[in-house]
C-alpha cells in the first residue's frame, strides 16, 4: 500500500480537538469507515498473473480488533486482514471531521492518509516519494473525486493513486472506493506489464459486512 504524509493542518486540527485522545467519528455508524471493535467485512479477493491472466479468487475477512493506540490526538483501532490489503498488524482511524481515513502499518509506524474526501474532482490529496532505488525515484500522487459513483450496491467516493518513476512511466495505479456508513467497498491495484501498459493485478471487493 502507498503512504501519504498527513498534511500538517490535519495534524493541528486533530490535536486541538481535545487534550485527551479523541475516539473520532469512526465510532459512529455513519462514519466514513465505522471502526468499532468487532466490526467485520467479508471480501472476495482476485489475483492475476499478468495481462488477461486470471489466477483465482479467495475469501478475505477484515476485522476491527480491540487493540488501540493513540497518535496525533486520535485513537487508532487494530485492523486484522492477514490475507488481504491491510495486513495483520495495522491500525486505522477516522479524523474528527469524518473526511479522512488514516492508517498505520504497525504500532510503531507513523500515521498516513489512506483515503480522503475532496472538494472537487481531480483534487490532489498529497504526494510522497520512494527512494528505495535512489537512481530512479518514484513519486506517488493521490487524487480524489468529489461526486459519488456506484460500485455494486453501494454509493462510493473514489480516490486514485499514481506511482510514476523518474522517466515519467506510470508503474502502478491504485483505485479506492469507500462508502459512508459501510467502509472500504473495493480496491483495485494495476501494475505495469513492462511495456508501459497497465493491467489489473489484484482486487478486493466487498461481499457482506457486520457492524
Amino acid at each position: 500500500m502507498k503512504k501519504l504524509l498527513i498534511p500538517s493542518l490535519l495534524l493541528v486540527l486533530a490535536s486541538c480537538v481535545k487534550t485527551e485522545p479523541s475516539p473520532g467519528p469512526g465510532d459512529s455508524p455513519y462514519a466514513l469507515w465505522p471502526i468499532q471493535p468487532g466490526n467485520r467485512w467479508i471480501y472476495q479477493d482476485s489475483t492475476f498473473n499478468g495481462p488477461s491472466a486470471f489466477s483465482g479468487t479467495y475469501p478475505d475477512t477484515v476485522t476491527i480488533t480491540s487493540s488501540s493506540v493513540e497518535a496525533g490526538g486520535l485513537m487508532y483501532y487494530g485492523v486484522s486482514d492477514p490475507y488481504g490489503w491491510f495486513g495483520a498488524n495495522g491500525y486505522v482511524a477516522v479524523d474528527p471531521y469524518n473526511t479522512t481515513i488514516l492508517e498505520m502499518d504497525d504500532v510503531n509506524d507513523y500515521p498516513y492518509v489512506f483515503f480522503a474526501l475532496v472538494p472537487s474532482d481531480g483534487y490532489l490529496i498529497g504526494t510522497d516519494q520512494d527512494f528505495s532505488n535512489p537512481t530512479c525515484v518514484v513519486t506517488y500522487s493521490q487524487y480524489g473525486q468529489a461526486w459519488p459513483v456506484t460500485v455494486g450496491a453501494y454509493s462510493c467516493y473514489e480516490n486514485v493513486g499514481y506511482s510514476v518513476d523518474c522517466s515519467g512511466v506510470t508503474r502502478e495505479v491504485i483505485v479506492y472506493y469507500v462508502s459512508e456508513g459501510v467502509g472500504v467497498v473495493r480496491i483495485e491495484d494495476y501494475v505495469t506489464d513492462g511495456t508501459g501498459a497497465l493491467y489489473l493485478d489484484y482486487s478486493q471487493t466487498l461481499r457482506s459486512y457486520n457492524l
